[in-house]
Protein backbone atom coordinates (compact mmCIF):
# COMPACT_ATOMS: atom_id res chain seq x y z
CA UNK A 1 0.00 0.00 0.00
CA UNK A 2 1.37 3.41 -0.96
CA UNK A 3 1.93 5.87 1.87
CA UNK A 4 -0.74 8.27 0.55
CA UNK A 5 -3.29 5.44 0.30
CA UNK A 6 -2.44 4.27 3.81
CA UNK A 7 -2.95 7.80 5.12
CA UNK A 8 -6.32 8.09 3.35
CA UNK A 9 -7.38 4.68 4.68
CA UNK A 10 -6.40 5.71 8.21
CA UNK A 11 -8.40 8.93 7.96
CA UNK A 12 -11.51 7.08 6.77
CA UNK A 13 -11.10 4.40 9.44
CA UNK A 14 -10.71 7.01 12.18
CA UNK A 15 -13.71 8.98 10.97
CA UNK A 16 -15.85 5.84 10.87
CA UNK A 17 -14.69 4.53 14.28
CA UNK A 18 -13.92 7.78 16.12
CA UNK A 19 -16.17 7.15 19.14
CA UNK A 20 -14.84 3.64 19.74
CA UNK A 21 -11.22 4.73 19.29
CA UNK A 22 -11.64 7.61 21.75
CA UNK A 23 -13.42 5.39 24.27
CA UNK A 24 -10.63 2.78 24.14
CA UNK A 25 -7.99 5.50 24.34
CA UNK A 26 -9.64 7.10 27.38
CA UNK A 27 -9.89 3.75 29.16
CA UNK A 28 -6.20 3.08 28.49
CA UNK A 29 -5.21 6.56 29.69
CA UNK A 30 -7.24 6.14 32.88
CA UNK A 31 -5.54 2.82 33.63
CA UNK A 32 -2.08 4.18 32.81
CA UNK A 33 -2.30 7.69 34.27
CA UNK A 34 1.25 7.70 35.70
CA UNK A 35 2.69 6.55 32.36
CA UNK A 36 0.72 9.23 30.47
CA UNK A 37 2.00 11.95 32.81
CA UNK A 38 5.59 10.68 32.51
CA UNK A 39 5.38 10.57 28.68
CA UNK A 40 3.93 14.07 28.63
CA UNK A 41 6.75 15.40 30.83
CA UNK A 42 9.38 13.72 28.66
CA UNK A 43 7.84 15.12 25.48
CA UNK A 44 7.77 18.65 26.91
CA UNK A 45 11.36 18.30 28.10
CA UNK A 46 12.64 16.94 24.76
CA UNK A 47 10.63 19.35 22.59
CA UNK A 48 10.87 22.54 24.60
CA UNK A 49 12.09 24.61 21.60
CA UNK A 50 9.32 23.31 19.35
CA UNK A 51 6.65 24.04 21.99
CA UNK A 52 8.04 27.51 22.74
CA UNK A 53 8.12 28.37 19.03
CA UNK A 54 4.48 27.29 18.66
CA UNK A 55 3.35 29.44 21.59
CA UNK A 56 5.43 32.44 20.45
CA UNK A 57 3.77 32.29 17.02
CA UNK A 58 0.33 31.85 18.58
CA UNK A 59 0.96 34.83 20.89
CA UNK A 60 2.06 37.02 17.94
CA UNK A 61 -1.17 36.22 16.09
CA UNK A 62 -3.30 36.84 19.19
CA UNK A 63 -1.57 40.18 19.85
CA UNK A 64 -2.13 41.31 16.25
CA UNK A 65 -5.81 40.37 16.44
CA UNK A 66 -6.18 42.08 19.81
CA UNK A 67 -4.54 45.24 18.49
CA UNK A 68 -6.78 45.24 15.40
CA UNK A 69 -9.88 44.69 17.54
CA UNK A 70 -8.98 47.46 19.98
CA UNK A 71 -8.33 49.83 17.09
CA UNK A 72 -11.74 49.09 15.51
CA UNK A 73 -13.74 48.44 18.72
CA UNK A 74 -15.48 51.82 18.87
CA UNK A 75 -16.31 51.65 15.19
CA UNK A 76 -17.82 48.15 15.54
CA UNK A 77 -19.84 49.08 18.64
CA UNK A 78 -21.11 52.26 16.98
CA UNK A 79 -22.10 50.41 13.80
CA UNK A 80 -23.85 47.46 15.51
CA UNK A 81 -25.21 49.07 18.66
CA UNK A 82 -23.65 48.88 22.06
CA UNK A 83 -25.43 45.84 23.48
CA UNK A 84 -25.01 42.05 23.75
CA UNK A 85 -26.44 40.25 20.72
CA UNK A 86 -27.95 37.59 23.00
CA UNK A 87 -29.36 39.34 26.07
CA UNK A 88 -29.17 43.03 25.14
CA UNK A 89 -26.97 43.94 28.11
CA UNK A 90 -24.85 47.09 27.79
CA UNK A 91 -22.30 46.09 30.49
CA UNK A 92 -19.00 44.19 30.15
CA UNK A 93 -19.18 44.02 26.37
CA UNK A 94 -16.61 41.93 24.54
CA UNK A 95 -16.00 41.22 20.87
CA UNK A 96 -16.03 37.59 19.74
CA UNK A 97 -14.34 36.57 16.48
CA UNK A 98 -15.97 33.67 14.60
CA UNK A 99 -12.71 33.24 12.76
CA UNK A 100 -9.58 35.14 13.58
CA UNK A 101 -9.61 37.26 10.45
CA UNK A 102 -10.12 40.99 10.08
CA UNK A 103 -13.73 41.00 8.96
CA UNK A 104 -16.44 42.99 10.74
CA UNK A 105 -19.12 40.49 9.64
CA UNK A 106 -17.40 37.69 11.58
CA UNK A 107 -17.33 39.62 14.88
CA UNK A 108 -20.12 39.40 17.47
CA UNK A 109 -20.77 41.72 20.39
CA UNK A 110 -21.39 39.73 23.57
CA UNK A 111 -21.46 40.43 27.29
CA UNK A 112 -18.79 38.66 29.34
CA UNK A 113 -21.26 36.03 30.58
CA UNK A 114 -22.38 34.97 27.10
CA UNK A 115 -18.86 35.21 25.66
CA UNK A 116 -17.59 32.77 28.31
CA UNK A 117 -20.56 30.43 27.72
CA UNK A 118 -19.92 30.46 23.99
CA UNK A 119 -16.25 29.55 24.46
CA UNK A 120 -17.21 26.77 26.88
CA UNK A 121 -19.55 25.31 24.23
CA UNK A 122 -16.92 25.67 21.50
CA UNK A 123 -14.32 23.90 23.68
CA UNK A 124 -16.71 20.99 24.29
CA UNK A 125 -17.44 20.73 20.56
CA UNK A 126 -13.72 20.81 19.77
CA UNK A 127 -12.93 18.08 22.32
CA UNK A 128 -15.50 15.66 20.95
Amino acid sequence: MVKRDRREYSRKYYKKNKERILRVSNVWQDKNRARVIQNSREYRKNNRDKINKYYREKLKIEKRIQAWTQYHRKEILKERGENCEICGSKENLQLHHEEYIHDFDKIHILCRKHHEKLHKILRRMHES
